[in-house]
C-alpha cells in the first residue's frame, strides 16, 4: 500500500474520530437540557411523552367589572395518566378600583378545582381540558374546563373557559414547564442515522461544513465537491 495513501487514510479517520467526539458531545448537551424540566417545546409528537406543570401568580386582562382589578392563584400538573388543575380568584373588598383599599386582594371572588383528561402540546402551547367544581362565580360540580397556556415565565398569557365564561390570564410569578420523555431516545437515533449516512456515503469528513439539528433530525452538508474514493493500484493494492 502506498505510505502516502496510508497517511491520508489515518488522517481521515482521526478527523473521523474527532467528529465523532464533537457531535456526541453536542448531542449529549442537548439531550440533557431537553430531559430535563424546560419550558413547553414545538413538535412532541408522542402524546406519551407530554408532562406539562407550572404554577404562579397571574392578573386577569381588563379586571373584573368596574374595572376592579383582579388576580389569580395557579397551579396545575398533566401528562398522558391525567393531572390536576387548581386556580384561586381574588378580588378587593371594594365595587370599584378607585377606592383605597382596591389593592388589597382578600376576597374569594372564584375557586376552580379539578382533574385533567387530556393535555396536548404544541408550538410552544399546552392545552388541558378536564371537569371541575366551581365555587364563586358560575358555581357547579362536573364543569367542562379549557386552559390554554403558553411557555415561559412572568409575561406568558393564560385562557381559562369554565362555566361558559373565559378568562384572559398574564402570569407576574411563575413559570410553566413541561418533559419530553422521548427527546433522549429521539436524538440517539437520529445521531445514529447520521453516522450511517456518512459512512454509506463515503462522505470526506474533512469536507462536511455543517451539522444542523432540526425536531430531532440530523443533516449535513458538505462543500460542492465530488467524493472520490482511491483508483485501484496495477499491483491489485491502491494508489
Amino acid at each position: 500500500m502506498d505510505p502516502a495513501f496510508a497517511l491520508a487514510r489515518d488522517s481521515r479517520w482521526l478527523v473521523a474520530r474527532n467528529l465523532m467526539i464533537w457531535l456526541g458531545t453536542a448531542l449529549l448537551t442537548v439531550v440533557l437540557i431537553g430531559s430535563a424540566s424546560r419550558p413547553i417545546t414545538a413538535g412532541a409528537e408522542n402524546e406519551g411523552s407530554r408532562q406539562v406543570a407550572g404554577g404562579g401568580k397571574t392578573i386577569i386582562e381588563g379586571g373584573g367589572p368596574g374595572l376592579v382589578p383582579v388576580t389569580t392563584v395557579l397551579a396545575f400538573h398533566a401528562n398522558r395518566q391525567g393531572g390536576a388543575f387548581e386556580c384561586l380568584a381574588l378580588m378587593p373588598p371594594v365595587a370599584t378600583s378607585f377606592a383605597a383599599e382596591s389593592g388589597d386582594f382578600e376576597v374569594n371572588a372564584m375557586y376552580v378545582t379539578g382533574k385533567v383528561t387530556s393535555v396536548t402540546v404544541s408550538d410552544g402551547t399546552a392545552v388541558l381540558r378536564g371537569t371541575a367544581t366551581v365555587t364563586g362565580l358560575g358555581a357547579g360540580t362536573d364543569k367542562p374546563f379549557t386552559f390554554v397556556v403558553k411557555a415561559g415565565g412572568p409575561g406568558t398569557t393564560a385562557t381559562l373557559t369554565v362555566s361558559e365564561m373565559t378568562f384572559h390570564e398574564i402570569l407576574l410569578e411563575g413559570d410553566i414547564y413541561a418533559r419530553s420523555a422521548s427527546c433522549s431516545a429521539h436524538l440517539f437515533e437520529a445521531a445514529a442515522g447520521l453516522f450511517k449516512a456518512i459512512i454509506a456515503a463515503a462522505i470526506d469528513v474533512q469536507r462536511v461544513r455543517s451539522i444542523s439539528v432540526t425536531q430531532a433530525v440530523l443533516t449535513s452538508e458538505t462543500r460542492g465537491q465530488p467524493v472520490r474514493s482511491p483508483a485501484p493500484a496495477p499491483d491489485g493494492g491502491t494508489e
